[in-house]
């Protein structure tokens, strides 16, 4: 194992959170330094260093309490100067007799957003008065700051009991998710926690470094809420695995800055001017934030700066009303909070009070031609680049609400547990089929779950396709289209699709394939096959058939096929295609929690699906058909059904029985004659 001291900060950082400890039950001399470690840190630097907001009472901002996570954050946090940093270390080496060197560099350190800092909320809480701050939360973050040293120097069992109880009740407090939290751990402790940051959670899961019997023992279902016995695993396993000879890491500041180059190597190529990083969201609205504030007199609300923004940039009501992410939000609105927010980390907005945006002088002098933007970017973002709209809430305003957030996927008769087992399935194989018998709903489900992943039911970002006997590559991909007299190429559908996405690379975008089984899939994709595997995605190239273009596959673009297993006049699904996807069975819910609720004051329903639940046994038993000829229960969940229970009985059910039983009367008559005297 690498010794501590190829790290410089280690040492530094070690020593004041063993220093840091003295204070726990002295906190009001702690609060009492802050200030002067500021403005000591100021002088050594040659220009202030304000306090940072950490708090507010009355809406005025004071420091009444911190927790040593916080005290850390000071110095920790994305696009910090290096120079301010070490002003502020130098400043509390002194104040707080701290023996180690101050560092200089700070290249395994991970950080958190700018004004993301304070580990627990304000006293006031948000702008609309809630989330405030709850009575222990302070002391909790300090009792697992505490149970964390000791952790670190004695991994018994009681101390990860203790360790365990205590990551359960700080990861409830408002304004910390797991990914700051494992952050501030790892500063306190740095070769004892991992930090489980977006770049090093990709640099696990998708980097190839670590073995896949490995990660397949991560105890861990739900990385964005981990337990605190799943994070003593996690690390457990991983600290087992840097001790052994085929580990190229040996300690997870090592681990750290091979995350971060990891996340650099894919996200800014050098021979493509760092192409799909700067094509994030919010470099687009740089220069028309600056513009409109400009014309507003150098200071407004979001809301009047985003006005004057849709009138300058002729905005359509199709593109101010597109929403994204799991809160729903409307996309111009998330994307400008995030150019603002870059705009005041370079210097360019004041770091105002919330509620208004303010130039800066250097703001309203600024030329922002196409360099300068993507200096702007790079520069704000040469580190973590985890972080979220509620990073900073006080770039909305009342005047712009989210639009509610849907759970797209609460009427698709699945568990929880199931749901979010697609859902994952789906992130890490990118290509899904659903297959199972009529009636299980498996088109819904497809486009549910589509929906439930952009957050809204954005037509833009979900694309459904059926596939049928006569749909073919020209169709699919591109091909030759009379246009008058002659031919003319035109794109297909799934290349313009691919290129949709391509555009649009901080979004998802799914491509739904209805009867996938229906089509001829060698035919229809032709020499695409390769490119839609998970690892081809970007990284393999083929010329088109007709048009000669280098084309690819996005990384952003999923597939979700449905397939339905009681069609009996289609083959098999092409194998070359079975291996590129993953199948997921969905099967008739009549015994799930939703389909109860729906039978509860309809005894005939009742009835009948105890009857197709006895008839279902029959299907699958037999040698003939088996549990993919099952009859569904979204024939019964029609809006209406309870009234209409005697045509889909007489007009869908028994057409199909007819049809499985064709060569067998005695049973074909048995059933036809068991459902017609329940609806009778």
């Amino acid at each position: 194992m690498k010794s501590y001291n190829q790290y410089e900060w280690v040492s530094f950082y070690e020593e004041l959170a063993e220093k840091l400890l003295e204070y726990k039950n002295n906190r009001d001399e702690l609060v009492s330094l802050i200030p002067m470690i500021f403005e000591k840190a100021g002088n050594i630097y040659g220009t202030e260093i304000k306090v940072p907001t950490i708090d507010k009472k009355n809406d005025e901002e004071v420091v009444l309490d911190v927790d040593p996570f916080t005290f850390f954050a000071f110095f920790n946090k994305l696009g910090q100067r290096r120079e301010e940093k070490i002003s502020i270390l130098k400043s509390i080496k002194e104040l707080l007799n701290i023996q180690s060197p101050v560092p200089e560099s700070f290249d395994e350190v991970c950080d958190i957003p700018r004004n993301n800092a304070a580990f627990f909320p304000f006293l006031d809480g948000d702008r609309n008065g809630k989330n405030k701050r709850k009575e222990h939360d302070i002391d909790i973050l300090w009792s697992l700051f505490e149970s964390a040293l000791n952790l670190k120097s004695d991994n018994s069992s009681d101390n990860q009991k203790d360790f365990s109880s205590l990551f359960d009740s700080a990861k409830k407090i408002h304004m910390i998710g797991i990914s700051k939290l494992t952050t501030g751990l790892s500063w306190i402790a740095p070769f004892n926690f991992v930090s489980l940051t977006n770049p090093n959670r990709n640099y696990i899961f998708k980097s190839n470094v670590f073995p896949k019997n490995l990660i397949a023992s991560i105890p861990v279902d739900n990385i964005n809420d981990i337990s605190g016995e799943q994070y003593i695993s996690f690390v457990n396993v991983f600290l087992s695995f840097f001790g052994s000879k085929e580990s190229p890491i040996k300690s997870f500041p090592e681990f750290n800055k091979k995350g971060y180059d990891f996340y650099k190597s894919n996200t800014n190529d050098d021979n493509m001017q760092n192409t799909r990083t700067l094509n994030a969201a919010c470099l687009r609205w740089y220069k028309p934030i600056i513009d409109a504030l400009i014309e507003l007199g150098g200071s407004a609300k979001p809301s009047e700066v985003r006005k004057v923004i849709i009138k300058n940039e002729h905005l359509s009501q199709e593109e101010i009303a597109q929403t994204t992410g799991r809160n729903n939000r409307r996309k111009f609105i998330t994307n400008t909070a995030f150019a603002r927010n870059d705009l005041r980390e370079y210097g360019y907005l004041e770091n105002n009070t919330r509620g208004t945006w303010v130039l800066t002088d250097a703001g309203r002098n600024a030329v922002l031609t196409q360099e300068k933007i993507e200096e702007i970017f790079r520069t704000v973002h040469h580190g973590n680049p985890d972080r979220n709209t509620t990073d900073f809430e006080d770039e909305f305003d009342s005047s712009e609400p989210a639009i509610p957030s849907i759970d797209f996927l609460k009427d698709v008769y699945l568990g929880n547990e199931e749901k979010d087992f697609l859902k994952r399935l789906l992130n890490d194989y990118k290509n899904l089929i659903l297959q199972g018998p009529p009636g299980v709903g498996k088109t819904y489900i497809a486009k549910r779950l589509a929906y439930s992943i952009v957050g809204s039911k954005d037509e833009n970002r979900v694309m459904t396709l059926q596939f049928h006997q006569s749909y073919s590559y020209e169709d699919f991909v591109e091909g030759y289209r009379p246009n008058g007299e002659h031919f003319e190429l035109k794109d297909g559908p799934f290349k313009t699709f691919c290129e949709k996405a391509r555009n649009d690379a901080g979004n998802s975008y799914f491509l739904i394939i209805d009867e996938i089984n229906r089509g001829n899939l060698s035919k229809i994709f032709g020499e695409l096959f390769m490119l839609i595997e998970n690892d081809k995605r970007e990284e393999e190239h083929v010329k088109l058939l007709y048009s000669g273009q280098d084309f690819s596959v996005p990384k952003n673009l999923f597939i979700i096929g449905t397939m339905n297993t009681a069609d009996r006049s289609l083959a098999m699904l092409d194998y070359a295609l079975r291996r590129r996807f993953v199948f997921y069975d969905i099967k008739p819910a009549f015994e799930s929690d939703d389909f109860k609720k729906l039978i509860v004051n309809n005894p005939k329903l009742k009835t009948l699906k105890e009857k197709i639940n006895e008839l279902n046994d029959e299907i699958s038993s037999d040698d003939s058909l088996g549990e993919g000829f099952c009859i569904g229960h979204s024939y019964f969940c029609k809006e209406g059904c309870e009234h209409n229970l005697s045509n889909i009985v007489k007009f869908e059910i028994i057409p199909l029985i007819k049809e499985y039983w064709f060569d067998n009367k005695s049973n074909r008559e048995k059933w036809v004659k068991e459902l017609e005297d329940i609806i009778k």
